[in-house]
């Protein structure tokens, strides 16, 4: 009974997942194309949004109903976790959407030539952290922690890349968009980050958080 309310929590949670991993494509798409996908971005966050109160419910029902022990309940506060932090990711995905496509036909946009690539980065780390939840799999999730000194460090490079232009060539608001991007898209890759290293605590009992390394029960 418990191996299938597992497998169902685990189902929801990669539908919310692949919702915020298509809002995060779209931005790339505004990005990279100058398209507008906010309606279709915000459709998607109201999905994720409605899983996030449903997947809450049902992973407290299944620990009150099966008291489950060890392993099994790392699983469901990984799962719970993985829900808050998906729903948070959605909101910066929204607030990409919207920055992006009130300076992406202004000249300071072509002036930034990264953001894409952290946007890319960060895509592929919360792809692999899906995989890594969704297979248990703390080797891919350890790699998913490693990759977030990449998008650390395009953050920073576009911020200094911002500090070499010429400001009375720009709007301040413009300015504050592509720090608003970047930084989103920093927060992004650091709450995927999050989900990573709750999963290598459910699948092997290690809490890696802030340095620490303490075993627990692997049974």
């Amino acid at each position: 009974m418990i191996k299938g309310r597992l497998e169902n929590l685990m189902k929801m949670l990669m539908e919310q997942a692949s919702y915020v991993s298509k809002m995060i494509e779209l931005c790339l798409v505004t990005i990279n194309d100058k398209i507008d996908n906010s309606q279709e971005i915000r459709s998607y966050e109201e999905k994720v949004n409605e899983l996030e109160n449903k997947l809450e419910e049902e992973c407290i029902y299944t620990i009150a109903l099966n008291q489950p022990e060890a392993i099994q309940l790392r699983t469901i506060v990984a799962i719970m976790k993985a829900n808050v932090n998906l729903e948070r990711l959605a909101d910066l995905a929204e607030n990409i959407s919207s920055s992006t496509n009130k300076i992406m036909h202004k000249p300071i946009f072509a002036q930034i030539n990264d953001l894409e690539k952290i946007g890319r980065e960060t895509k592929k780390m919360l792809d692999n952290a899906i995989s890594a939840i969704s297979e248990m799999n703390p080797k891919l999730a350890n790699q998913v922690c490693e990759d977030d000194e990449v998008v650390d460090y395009l953050n920073r490079k576009i911020i200094n890349d911002l500090l070499k232009l010429d400001y009375s060539s720009y709007n301040l608001s413009e300015l504050f968009h592509v720090v608003r991007i970047s930084r989103a898209f920093e927060r992004i890759a650091d709450l995927t980050t999050n989900i990573a290293e709750d999963t290598i605590y459910a699948s092997s009992g290690m809490l890696i958080k802030h340095g620490a390394g303490i075993e627990e029960d692997k049974k």
